[in-house]
């Protein structure tokens, strides 16, 4: 019954549920079609990209903070304690509510990881930051915590059923393979490297051009361009002359 009840809370998508709240559009219909914070960011709405990282972080954490305070009244165990967090992930991806069609459960997940181990979710959400704005690819950055994920749920969670579902949870499918999320992932990063570098090569071109030295340059060159103007001119003139003394001879 908990289990379900996790399951539930976790099918509230707060992705569409701000949207519709602001006059929004369906995050997905638009941009990488993901119910999710990032996707909710690419509409402009700081606001409302923030109240769904929150929403959905805080029903993972709320629904397993519920199997807890009832683990004793209920005679709950460990194992059901973690298949809540399991439930909760599991609606968010595939929504009752909402057509099955959920999103990557990042945000979710690492409000699960919270209610379940603290220093788990707290090193995941390092790593995430980390790689999100290091490299500025939220999928890259989702696969890499996912990853960590397990080994830091061995050494800090204190039932093994607890770092079986951490597992699981790894172990989940998202709306597209893994491979092909890494594969995009790559290139993306790959992209955004050629981008610095075009910028990191305008940039220093703009601090050439800036010079003192570059402006003296073009301060000659300017100067010496009505001279050999001049130049060419008289040439030409030397050139018609001779040319009508050939004439007359």
């Amino acid at each position: 019954l908990v289990v379900a009840a996790a399951y539930l809370i976790g099918s509230l998508s707060f992705a569409v549920i701000v949207s519709k709240y602001y006059g929004m559009a369906d995050p997905r219909t638009y941009g990488s079609g993901n119910p999710g914070a990032t996707n909710v960011l690419r509409s402009g709405r700081k606001k409302a990209a923030v109240l769904t990282l929150l929403g959905d972080a805080l029903k993972g954490l709320f629904a397993v903070l519920l199997a807890k305070g009832l683990q004793g009244v209920l005679g709950l165990s460990d194992t059901a304690v973690g298949l809540t967090a399991l439930a909760a992930l599991i609606g968010h991806m595939w929504p009752l509510f909402f057509g099955f069609k959920g999103g990557k459960g990042v945000a979710t997940a690492l409000g699960v990881l919270l209610a379940l181990s603290w220093p788990t979710a707290l090193v995941c959400a390092l790593v995430w930051l980390v790689m999100a704005f290091g490299f500025k690819v939220s999928s890259l950055a989702a696969l890499v915590a996912t990853v960590i994920s397990v080994p830091a749920a061995w050494f800090f969670m204190p039932h093994g059923s607890w770092v079986a579902v951490t597992a699981a949870v790894r172990a989940l499918p998202e709306q597209m393979p893994v491979a092909v999320s890494l594969r995009r992932a790559v290139v993306a990063v790959a992209a955004a490297a050629q981008r610095r570098a075009r910028s990191v090569a305008v940039a220093a071109r703009a601090r050439a051009d800036a010079s003192p030295s570059a402006r003296s340059v073009k301060n000659t060159s300017s100067r010496t361009r009505p001279s050999s103007a001049a130049s060419r001119s008289r040439a030409a003139t030397a050139r018609r002359s001779a040319s009508a003394r050939a004439h007359r001879w």
